[in-house]
Parts: structure tokens; sequence; C-alpha cells
């Protein structure tokens, strides 16, 4: 049985239509994936990718250090003045921090991309050649018919078109 066909929707795409779950990704990633994180580190060989289950340790450490750096900064300031410390406490110190974990998040969601590339675009080059011989079947079946319904004088509207083209006469 054929799945049922749902009825086209007009106007802007909702929000959910621009989610893309979790499970679309391809499983490429996940296949020579290690059963930890610490044991993957332990693989010299490189076998199994590790980095996917990197990621949110990662993410956390530099969060946890950014924070420590924070303080430490807040230490120093507070050291060197009183007023440079609250300074620092209220306007400097949270805007680097906040910055810090920005800038982690990206580059970590960038890197996990550039990760996950390769085989987005491994499904893309199998639509492709999906959707190639889909049309190449529909031009060898038309083409069929055409030759099929030759005998019935009828003719294909372009090579009316060229015919006519043929016979024209150009003034000068």
């Amino acid at each position: 049985m054929s799945e049922p066909i749902d009825p086209p929707r007009h106007g802007p795409p909702d929000d959910d239509d621009l989610v893309i779950p979790m499970n679309s990704v391809p499983n490429v990633l996940h296949e020579g994936e290690s059963s930890g994180v610490f044991t993957g580190l332990l693989d010299v060989r490189f076998r199994k990718i590790n980095a996917v289950r990197m990621a949110p340790l990662a993410y956390v450490s530099v969060t946890i250090l950014s924070g420590a750096g924070c303080i430490l900064l807040d230490i120093v300031a507070f050291r060197h003045s009183t007023i440079v410390g609250i300074i620092t406490s209220f306007l400097i110190t949270p805007a680097l921090f906040v910055t810090l974990v920005i800038l982690a998040r990206f580059v970590l969601e960038f890197m996990l991309s550039l990760l996950v590339l390769p085989s987005h675009l491994t499904q893309v080059t199998n639509s492709v050649l999906g959707i190639l011989g889909t049309t190449t079947t529909i031009v060898g079946t038309t083409t069929d018919i055409s030759s099929d319904t030759a005998h019935l004088g009828i003719m294909h509207p372009l090579k009316k078109i060229r015919l006519s083209k043929r016979k024209r006469i150009v003034p000068y």
C-alpha cells in the first residue's frame, strides 16, 4: 500500500516545518562511535569517531574554565583597587563570560557541522541520482509513446514548429 499524500499547504511555512528532527541526521557518525568518551580518547588509531560525544564535555569544560578565569580576573581587579574591582565585577566580567561561552558554542557547532557535512552531501547526491533515474525513465516512456503513436499521424508540437521555420520565406 502506498502512503497517503498530505494535501499541499498554501502560505508561508510554519516553524514546525523548519525543524529538522535529530533522527534525520545520518547514522554515518554513529556507526563507528566509541562506547564512552574516555575509552574513545584511548583509541590512538582513530578507528572510531568520538567528536560527537566529546562536544558536550568540551562545552562544559570551556564554560567552567571561563567562569574560573572571570573569577580570577575579579580577584586581580579587587587587589588593584576596590573601584576597579566593582566595575570589573559588574560590567567586564559578565560580558567576558557570556562572550567566551557564546564563542565556544559557535566554534563547537561549526566543527560538528563540518563533521556532518560529507554525509549530508552523500544524501543529496543519492537524491539527485534518484531524480535523474526517474527523469530518464519518464523520457524513455515518453519516447516509446511517441514512436508508438507516430503511425497515427500525430506530430509533436516542436516538430511542427521546426518544419514551419524551415519553410518560412524571409523577405529581403
